[in-house]
């Protein structure tokens, strides 16, 4: 795993999307950033085109992508060039599941140096007997220029070829497109085909395989199609178009069938809520009341995670990692054989967000920074674990640069959560914190926690004092004794604070994360500067300075180095708040323009009063109040007006 997440282009795709409409998942915005060869205007057409399930990651995406009209004005001249028989070669292969070189050369009757001499191998990538288009652009354009019979004849040839060499899997795939009509005589064959394609974790292939077996089921068969139409889709995380399928199993008469459509519909439940499952939270690690069917994997994969993290509340993040490791991955082209038992999307979704958690409890952060972020630019991360992926990128994102990225608003793809709010209230405790301001901070806290149980409560994330006792997950003995030494730090007098930093040494020496010995640290460094002991507090806030560099939070660091500017000066210092000086501090994290906006708003403006004061149009108004109303982890005017007043009048201030 690389020290540090690189900047990936499809993160500014994300942050341009951010606060728009066309809002895309941050493994669709990779698709079609691939898919598209990074041409922003031919994104956004196809975006334009996606339904809000597809962009949102809950749908299956259509492959090829549709063609636009950017893209096919990119690569109209290079498909004129073909010859006739070159475009039937291509269309071969934009159909072709199993891209192997030879099934496709004997569709096509050709030979490997007739393929290599003509037009139509520019376009293709010959590699280890496989195949692979240049530019993804050219198939969908070759796809999308052919006619249905066109179509047809190409899945006739590629049925004949698999079968020739034995792929029967293939063949009986091919064969059902090359039919014009429903043929009840192919669904048994097609559901063979699905069960054996998610079994080695290519989830969207076999769920793209049921729905075709729906289609040509006899009654016998129509339930059992459904209900694998729906694991399917479950485990590809297309989570809407799951549900959507199990619904429709529901009242089956079959026993067999029917426990396995409820085991179905709990665990969709469960991710579409945000809420963690069942086995995280019990002592034994069982997957819930219902059954678990011998062929879903997600319970095995959840006890592995309860697993790891009990490792990780024991400090053994090592081996909490190499429980959830697994070299193996599902292929992103699904006919490419894996093994049996390769991970689906959904359960290696749910390995990878618990791995980012170990990194973090372990104190690298910026090695869980870059799992978080593979992970969600390829796989379905946002309902996993109680959605915990989303709060866990914006507390990244602090720790590490002062401010939520791009990729944490993509991941709050469910406005309605809980934890998303939750969470947004105690990244502005973290933020107040920093800054010095420790009124505001509690108040933030307090304010969480009258919201409600959440994942965002129930799996560490580390936070201001006051909220480190929300953790259950991943929150070890060390870490709780952390915290509660560092709110004996804070409220100390002067006298005991030799004592307690006896005490933080000890707590500090490994396995301790770095993050927590260096909050600690930066803690005693506050400590002694508002007592005046300039040497100790220099002493403290340059470990803390050191401490958070090793775990690579570099907003800390940041802070631990300008208030020991300020002990170099006997002065302790806030530092590193944005806010202007006529500004209370609950805006921090506000631009001048949001600030304006949310001071208005509090005071009980409407926004049409707002627009006049502000010289702004009434939709720009509404664009900043919700970016305020997420930054600031509210949910209405009234909740912003009692942030506001509470806050401030704790301060002995007055809004404005």
């Amino acid at each position: 795993m690389p020290a540090t997440a690189s900047k990936h282009p499809v993160l500014e795709i994300l942050a341009a999307l951010t606060g728009e409409e066309l809002q895309l998942a941050p493994h669709v915005a990779f698709r079609l950033h691939h898919s598209l060869q990074g041409d922003w205007a031919a994104i956004l057409e196809t975006a334009g085109t996606l339904s809000t399930e597809q962009r949102s990651g809950q749908a299956l995406l259509p492959d090829p992508m549709p063609l636009s009209p950017a893209t096919q004005a990119a690569v109209r001249d290079r498909i004129a060039e073909l010859s006739e028989r070159e475009r039937a070669m291509l269309l071969r292969a934009a159909v072709c599941v199993f891209r192997r070189t030879q099934p496709l050369l004997v569709s096509c009757n050709a030979s490997m140096s007739e393929a290599a001499a003509s037009r139509a191998a520019v376009h293709l990538r010959f590699v280890a007997g496989g195949f692979e288009f240049e530019d993804p652009r050219i198939r969908a354009a070759v796809h999308a220029g052919a006619t249905l019979g066109e179509r047809n004849a190409a899945h006739a040839d590629l049925a004949l070829a698999f079968a020739a060499a034995g792929e029967i899997d293939m063949a009986h795939w091919h064969r059902t497109l090359s039919t014009v009509e429903g043929d009840q005589d192919l669904a048994s064959g097609l559901l063979r085909v699905a069960r054996r394609a998610l079994s080695r974790g290519q989830a969207a292939w076999a769920h793209s395989v049921t729905k075709e077996a729906v289609c040509h089921a006899p009654a016998e068969l129509v339930d059992e199609a459904r209900l694998l139409a729906a694991e399917t889709a479950l485990h590809a995380g297309c989570l809407a178009e799951a549900d959507r399928w199990a619904s429709s199993v529901q009242s089956t008469a079959h026993p067999d069938l029917h426990r396995r459509a409820q085991h179905c519909a709990e665990q969709i439940a469960t991710l579409l809520a945000g809420r963690l499952p069942a086995a995280l939270l019990r002592p034994d690690g069982s997957a819930g009341e219902l059954p678990e069917p011998a062929d879903d994997g997600l319970g095995a994969e959840y006890r592995r995670v309860a697993e790891a993290f009990r490792l990780a509340e024991q400090d053994e993040f090592e081996a909490a990692l190499r429980t959830l490791s697994d070299p193996v991955e599902p292929n992103a082209a699904p006919g490419i054989p894996a093994r049996p038992g390769s991970p689906t999307p959904l359960r290696l979704a749910t390995r990878r967000v618990a791995r980012s958690l170990v990194y973090y409890w372990s104190g690298k952060l910026c090695s869980a920074e870059a799992e978080l972020q593979e992970a969600a630019l390829r796989l379905p991360v946002e309902s996993v674990l109680g959605g915990i992926s989303g709060p866990l990128a914006q507390r990244l994102g602090i720790d590490i640069y002062g401010e939520p990225g791009p990729m944490a608003a993509a991941l709050k793809t469910r406005k309605s959560q809980p934890a998303d709010s939750t969470g947004s209230l105690l990244d502005r405790a973290t933020l107040a914190y920093l800054a010095g301001q420790r009124a505001e901070a509690e108040t933030l806290l307090a304010v969480a926690a009258e919201r409600g149980n959440t994942a965002v409560q129930s799996i560490y994330l580390p936070q201001p004092d006051g909220g480190d006792r929300w953790g259950l997950l991943g929150n070890s003995a060390r870490q709780r004794e952390s915290s509660r030494l560092r709110a004996r730090i804070g409220s100390s007098q002067q006298a005991g604070l030799a004592e307690l930093a006896t005490a933080a040494v000890v707590l500090g020496q490994a396995p301790t994360s770095p993050f927590e010995r260096g909050r600690t640290e930066f803690e005693l460094g506050r400590a002694f500067a508002r007592y005046r002991n300039r040497d100790a507090a220099r002493h403290y806030l340059l470990a803390a300075a050191s401490s958070f560099e090793e775990a690579g939070a570099g907003f800390w660091r940041q802070t631990a180095e300008s208030e020991l500017s300020g002990a170099a000066e006997g002065l302790p210092q806030p530092v590193l708040t944005a806010l202007p000086p006529q500004c209370p501090e609950w805006t921090g994290p506000l631009t001048e323009r949001e600030s304006e906006v949310a001071l208005l708003v509090a005071d009980g403006s409407a926004n049409r009063e707002v627009a006049l004061a502000l010289h702004l149009s009434v939709r720009t108004v509404e664009v900043h109040l919700s970016r305020v109303f997420a930054k600031l982890g509210v949910r209405s005017r009234v909740e912003l007006s009692i942030l506001a007043h509470r806050s401030d009048a704790g301060l002995g201030r007055s809004v404005g």
